[in-house]
């Protein structure tokens, strides 16, 4: 798809009500932030999910001037397993481009897909966002986890949580009176793809959300706005391949009684009890358990 082509498109999404245009991928084209400034000028906020390794400092003007929230990502902490999953210095440019983001608009952020390979890592990974005032650091489950790396994803984020609580900030609280009501919040959360959100790719198809094999149309063909109205008039089967692994059943089996003991626990409890009230369609690779806020 053109850029002239996703440029038109954008007036649609506008019309739709659309707050957030999240581009994704390797390498883009220098014409993607012609896209992401126009949909800036229409009121969207625009978010960049990439490797940062590519980026010069051409690209970090254009990024300031289009991009409101930049994800970067990042593997492992150790250079040479970092290298080898992809490329020669990748974290070493990507914590140049990181501090020379720093000091500007953009909100940097750090995305960490989890992996058996670096789920040990998640606390030296948290003290480097730390370390380069990253705003937040994501730990993006894959959409075929499993039981078992779950289990070890939440445990080293609550012992990240225990030993950076004073570098971590929370959006804000609710009270919880429970965990029975925190599990529920969590239980009752459904599939967003097709109903709050929709992946464009890059040949114009559209899909519930980018990991679904059911289309929804193309905007090649179709205006996004007739296709969205028409996939909300039918009840659409986005074929979601998220595992049905009980994340609230996890956390409760792994929130033992001294667990639930030491005060940054319980203020993270509250905080993501107060993320999830009143929503009803959020991922499990979005649930607020996934997301640390660096302090500034």
């Amino acid at each position: 798809m053109s850029a002239e082509e996703a440029i038109e498109m954008l007036d649609n999404a506008a019309e739709l009500k659309t707050n957030c245009l999240i581009a994704t991928g390797g390498k883009p084209h220098i014409k993607l932030f012609k896209v992401l400034g126009q949909a800036n000028d229409l009121g969207l906020a625009t978010m960049l999910v990439t490797d940062a390794s590519w980026i010069d400092d051409e690209i970090i003007e254009e990024m300031i001037s289009s991009v409101d929230i930049a994800r970067f990502i990042l593997d492992y902490l150790g250079e040479e397993r970092q290298d080898k999953a992809r490329g020669g210095e990748f974290n070493k440019k990507t914590l140049q481009v990181i501090d020379k983001l720093s000091d500007s608009s953009v909100g940097v952020n750090l995305d960490v897909p989890v992996t058996p390979g670096n789920v040990l890592e998640m606390g030296n990974l948290t003290s480097l966002a730390i370390e380069h005032k990253v705003r937040s650091i994501r730990f993006a489950l894959p959409p075929d986890y499993g039981e078992e790396l779950c289990r070890n994803a939440i445990k080293n984020i609550l012992e990240t949580i225990q030993r950076y609580d004073r570098n971590l900030t929370y959006e804000g609280y609710r009270k919880l009176y429970h965990l029975d009501d925190l599990l529920d919040a969590i239980s009752r959360c459904q599939c967003p793809a097709g109903k709050i959100w929709a992946a464009i790719g890059p040949d114009g198809t559209v899909r519930g959300c980018p990991f679904s094999s059911s289309v929804l149309g193309s905007v090649k063909e179709t205006e996004l706005k007739r296709i969205w109205v028409e996939s909300q008039k039918r009840d659409v089967d986005v074929r979601c391949p998220m595992k049905c692994i009980s994340i609230a059943s996890v956390l409760k089996e792994v929130l033992d009684e001294d667990l639930l003991r030491p005060i940054p626990i319980r203020r993270a409890l509250s905080a993501w009890y107060h993320s999830l009230w009143g929503r009803e369609r959020v991922c499990p690779r979005d649930l607020p358990i996934w997301t640390l806020y660096i302090r500034d």
